[in-house]
């Protein structure tokens, strides 16, 4: 593979990898004042102090519950994965084996996000935030260092 194929992809990798990590674990999914929702819990800022809740008070259906649950874990894992393709490539291996596994995972990182953003329990007032726009991002990101790595592993592979 090309020089210039390796380090695109490498770099696609890495901030895909980077973009999901900061969806689900700082990532404020939606916001109103001081509160914030994210996949797993949510923040809650009154008077300078902030403190680190859960979903009681917003009463939501278990299955949106598990469906954030699902998301953080696919963002992980596809940061997981995108770091072992850039750690593929960065060594010279041809990364199709770590490309096709990128493309699952953010295949089941758009499942799980996309189910529990249309599942999210509709509050008045909240907006959508940066963490679901960095879990975008990633999921673009991962399919395009994926793209790169086969397309470059393919084209220069005898």
């Amino acid at each position: 593979m090309p020089r210039t194929f390796r380090i695109l992809s490498i770099a696609l990798a890495l901030l895909g990898a980077s973009a999901f990590a900061m969806a689900v674990e700082g990532g404020h999914w939606w916001t109103l004042d001081e509160v914030s929702v994210g996949p797993v819990s949510t923040m809650q800022c009154f008077g300078g102090t902030c403190a680190q809740t859960g979903f009681d008070w917003i009463g939501p259906p278990g299955s949106w519950v598990r469906w954030g649950a699902a998301a953080y874990a696919a963002g992980l894992v596809a940061a997981l994965v995108l770091v072992t393709l850039a750690a593929s490539l960065a060594s010279k291996r041809n990364g199709r084996l770590a490309a096709r596994v990128s493309v699952i995972a953010a295949g089941t990182a758009v499942a799980a996000g996309g189910l529990f953003i249309y599942t999210f329990p509709s509050l008045p007032g909240m907006v959508m935030d940066r963490g679901i726009w960095l879990y975008g991002g990633g999921v673009a990101l991962a399919a395009a260092a994926a793209l790169v790595a086969l397309r470059g592993a393919r084209r220069f592979t005898a």
